[in-house]
């Protein structure tokens, strides 16, 4: 039995289950299941296609629950699920290890597929706010923490920082991981592109060239 199952063991259902469009398709981007060199290609891979980084949710839902008599959803057994033990190395994946086995993105596909992986409705997001937006740093190495918020229709926040994707314009410069915690390794102008469903922002980080004490009233507005 593998460990996704065993999840199902410590896995609880508080409240409202996870959102098809709010939490799945943003866990497969950035697993990256959804780019155009994998099952966001316009020929899809592996027999899968789904919409390039999640723009087309009906569409993706329909791949992953309902096509193929829906053998990649297993109500019965969502430990089982295709849509688990490929992207977590369980079944022989053309993408590699996309997921970790016990870790927390892996334990939500759990939940959606216990909770009889509901369509659901799509979230109205806005706006994308990432702080700090514009950071300044004087010194490298330096640590930062980015939060990621969603700002939904009706005025709702909702941190999605573990769910975004952040790409360095230079990951030789800047490296995030997958909660957001950066660390800048050279100085100059950084940028870095977040993205959470169809939302995408820039972030800079400034490190002055010279080694004079630096303020943060200099930064631009």
């Amino acid at each position: 039995m593998h460990v996704a199952a065993c999840l199902l063991l410590t896995v609880s259902l508080v409240g409202e289950p996870p959102s098809f469009s709010a939490d799945v398709l943003p866990i497969l981007t950035k697993a990256g299941c959804n780019t155009a060199s994998c099952h966001g290609s316009a020929a899809g891979r592996g027999g899968l296609r789904l919409s390039l980084y999640g723009g087309d949710p009906a569409a993706d839902y329909d791949a992953l629950v309902r096509a193929h008599e829906g053998r990649r959803v297993n109500l019965a057994r969502p430990g089982d699920s295709l849509l688990l033990a490929k992207p977590t190395g369980w079944l022989d994946h053309g993408g590699g290890v996309r997921l970790e086995d016990d870790g927390p993105h892996a334990q939500t596909l759990v939940q959606w597929i216990e909770a009889g992986a509901p369509r659901g409705e799509s979230p109205q997001v806005v706006r994308l706010d990432v702080s700090p937006s514009q950071a300044l740093v004087d010194r490298v190495p330096a640590e930062l923490q980015f939060s990621v918020f969603a700002v939904l229709a009706d005025g709702a926040r909702r941190d999605v920082g573990r769910l975004a994707v952040y790409t360095p314009h230079d990951d030789s410069a800047v490296t995030v991981d997958a909660a957001g915690a950066a660390r800048v390794l050279r100085r100059g102008s950084h940028h870095l592109v977040v993205r959470y469903l169809n939302q995408v922002v820039a972030a800079t980080i400034s490190v002055p060239l010279g080694d004079e004490p630096v303020y943060a009233s200099a930064m631009p507005r």
